[in-house]
């Protein structure tokens, strides 16, 4: 017994220390700290009770050693580091106030940002944050006293065991957030969407040092990795595309100096477009707007796993994605050099908008990372009308044309809508159509969300049109991926009835893939110039060099991957499995493997043996594992 009390003495300040800051932590996990986030994964008791015991498995290491040191030394050392965690506490507090999410490790670059929104961090105080520091007021207090308690006698404490007792229950409590972070079943450390899922999973503290390993490991050690020979590889690659994306079309600056309007609409697919369900046009402003536009029919989403922040870095920037997770997540603190920071070199004004919470996918910083001169997120929005995910189109665009009509000309802007996320739940009760059979599927909610788009689209050509700006300038509009439109045979028996194409014909696994996959891309010039459909392939990647042939730009010397499509030839476009389609070819691999593949002939679905592109297949890869290295490595040029 007295062994065991030894030990106790040995750590019971800790046991104090510990239980205060596991309280301050567990902050963050009540119900209700995070609205938006339990639209998707709801609180969770096992969450939170996983969440503590994780951070007391940090807290048990950190103080550990503090059992070799004397008293008074000891109890001056809790309190500090006590400060230390409360500080980080109450940062990413405020931080969470003000941006909606936890402060990351890449952003601490930008820390000196702070000074430029001291007004707004005191607006953010709360009485109730200074309970955050009543624990340590009360250690100062305490301090005289504790002093002169321990000044003429010392307990003799067996240190090595406390010490051991210590580490011992923080290697089994660790257990548990490594285990969080290897299964990963819900893809938060793999995507890191929104930090404050990784924090309710495995704590604060614990998240923290994660994502500031995992940045150290991938600047350092990956990148230590590539050899000699594979950087000449990819860096060879970049000399020879900067060639080939120096051809110019017989149209180059057709639009020179024009405006550019980039609308990237949340999961809009092809299929709708132009569709009729029981005499009710489903998207008649976006067919109008297609009819007067360039329209490139045989366009394929290239985003994988990043979804909307693999849409921007495909058309934004022309990089495959990364095979898991998201480039603006896993490496913020690379080096970029696309579209929105060539122009603004070109003396464009470049903004970004969205409305909805600028930490999603790491955007506030990674916007910058991409060249944009300034960015608006839900803060900088009245969010009168909120509608799905956030503000509703409508608003989003009426609220954006004032913003637009301030900016100093030429300007580009990149918009990113929301209305259409899935599961499209604010359209449920829609009666604007009536879907029959497929009111109330998830199907019937896509299309009801996609003619909810179409009606604000025409509002925003409009307030376009009357203040001036339309026939000033490039109004460009493509889906940013492909979504989750219910059940196969849904959508299989909708086309099959709607659709004109289908009629009379039997229904093929390749029809189900084209019109998953099948997304719109068209660009809109001043009086409707070059309208027309064109049947190229194409993808994603080819979005900026396209633009850059109309607006007239060159010498932009930009890692690509892409294809400038007014010279109408057909891209080859590559998946992120191994797929790809190119000219009349489409080429399906779930894994990779040729023997696993299928090929078709695009336009009629005729089946090919897959065996005779090899060749290409090969070229796949290289292309994948290229652009791979060249993010890994961080081999794109400042200038």
């Amino acid at each position: 017994m007295k062994y065991f009390y030894s030990i106790y003495r040995g750590i019971n300040l800790h046991l104090i220390f510990i239980t205060t800051i596991l309280i301050k932590l567990s902050y963050f996990n009540l119900p209700g700290i995070y609205p938006k986030a339990y639209d998707w994964y709801g609180w969770s008791l096992r969450d939170t009770v996983v969440s503590i015991l994780s951070s007391l498995a940090l807290l048990l290491f950190i103080t550990a050693p503090l059992n070799f040191f004397y008293k008074k030394t000891k109890y001056v050392s809790l309190l500090l580091i006590n400060l230390f965690i409360t500080s980080i506490i109450i940062a990413d507090l405020f931080h969470f106030r003000f941006f909606g999410d936890f402060i990351s490790a890449a952003s601490l670059g930008y820390a000196w940002q702070v000074s430029l929104i001291s007004n707004s961090i005191f607006e953010l105080v709360r009485p109730s944050d200074f309970l955050f520091f009543a624990d340590i007021l009360a250690g100062l207090i305490f301090l005289p006293w504790y002093f002169k308690k321990n000044e003429i006698r010392e307990y003799e404490v067996r240190k090595s065991s406390s010490f051991f007792a210590l580490v011992s229950a923080g290697l089994i409590l660790l257990i548990l957030p490594v285990r969080e972070i290897i299964t990963d079943k819900q893809g938060i450390f793999t995507f890191e969407f929104e930090r404050f899922f990784g924090v309710k999973k495995i704590g604060l503290l614990n998240f923290h040092i994660y994502q500031t390993g995992k940045i150290i490991y991938q600047s350092n050690f990956l990148r230590n990795k590539i050899s000699p020979d594979e950087k000449k590889w990819a860096l060879d690659f970049i000399d020879k595309r900067q060639n080939e994306n120096s051809l110019s079309s017989s149209t180059f600056g057709i639009a020179e100096n024009k405006n550019l309007i980039i609308i990237m609409v949340e999961s809009l697919m092809s299929f709708p477009i132009g569709l009729n369900i029981e005499n009710q046009e489903i998207t008649p402003n976006l067919s109008l707007f297609i009819q007067k536009s360039i329209y490139f029919e045989n366009f394929f989403d290239q985003t994988w796993e990043g979804k909307t922040s693999d849409g921007e870095l495909t058309s934004l920037h022309s990089l495959h994605p990364l095979y898991t997770g998201s480039v603006s997540t896993t490496y913020p603190a690379n080096s970029y050099r696309g579209l929105p920071k060539i122009l603004s070199e070109h003396g464009y004004t470049t903004i970004s908008a969205t409305a909805y919470n600028g930490e999603l996918w790491n955007n506030r910083l990674m916007n910058k990372k991409l060249g944009f001169q300034k960015s608006y997120f839900d803060v900088d929005f009245e969010l009168t009308d909120m509608l799905g995910l956030g503000l509703s189109d409508k608003e989003f665009f009426n609220q954006i044309s004032g913003k637009l009509l301030k900016l100093e000309q030429p300007f580009m802007a990149f918009l990113i809508t929301l209305s259409t996320h899935h599961p499209y739940s604010a359209f449920k009760n829609d009666t604007l159509l009536n879907l029959g059979e497929f009111e109330g599927t998830l199907t019937g909610d896509y299309i009801h969300a996609v003619h909810y788009f179409d009606s604000a689209l025409r509002e925003f050509i409009d307030a376009l049109k009357l203040n001036g700006l339309w026939d000033q300038s490039v109004v460009v509009l493509y889906g940013d991926h492909h979504s989750d439109v219910g059940e196969p045979e849904d959508l299989e028996n909708l086309l099959l009835k709607y659709e004109s194409r289908y009629k009379n014909q039997n229904w093929k696994e390749y029809d189900y893939w084209i019109n998953l996959n099948k997304i719109p891309f068209c660009i809109h010039l001043p009086k409707d110039i070059l309208a027309g459909v064109r049947d190229v392939t194409c993808g994603h990647l080819d979005i900026a060099n396209t633009l850059f042939d109309i607006l007239g730009l060159k010498n932009r010397n930009m890692v690509s991957f892409g294809k400038n499509l007014m010279l109408d030839k057909n891209s080859l476009v590559i998946f992120n499995n191994g797929s790809f389609v190119h000219a009349d070819t489409l080429f399906v691999t779930a894994d990779g493997q040729i023997n696993n593949a299928k090929a078709y002939n695009l336009s009629n679905g005729t089946q090919f043996n897959p065996r005779l592109f090899r060749n290409k297949v090969d070229r796949v890869w290289d292309e994948l594992e290229i652009s791979n290295l060249i993010i890994t490595g961080d081999f794109i040029p400042d200038k």
